[in-house]
C-alpha cells in the first residue's frame, strides 16, 4: 500500500474527528496538511501498513 491510498482512505474521518475536536475550522485544513507532510516523511518507517489505524476511540 502506498501513502497516497493511505491518504484516501483515513483523509476523510480524519477531518471528520479533527471538525469535531478543534474549535477553529480554518485550522482544521492547517492541521491536515501538518498530517500528510508527517505521514510523508515518516512512511518509510511503517513495517506493515495492513496494521495502519487512526489511533484514537469514538
Amino acid at each position: 500500500m502506498n501513502i497516497e491510498k493511505i491518504w484516501l482512505e483515513y483523509q476523510a474521518k480524519l477531518k471528520a474527528f479533527l471538525t469535531k475536536n478543534v474549535s477553529n475550522p480554518a485550522d482544521v485544513d492547517d492541521l491536515l496538511q501538518e498530517i500528510l507532510i508527517k505521514s510523508y516523511q515518516n512512511f518509510n518507517s511503517v513495517k506493515d501498513t495492513k496494521k495502519l489505524s487512526l489511533g484514537y476511540s469514538k
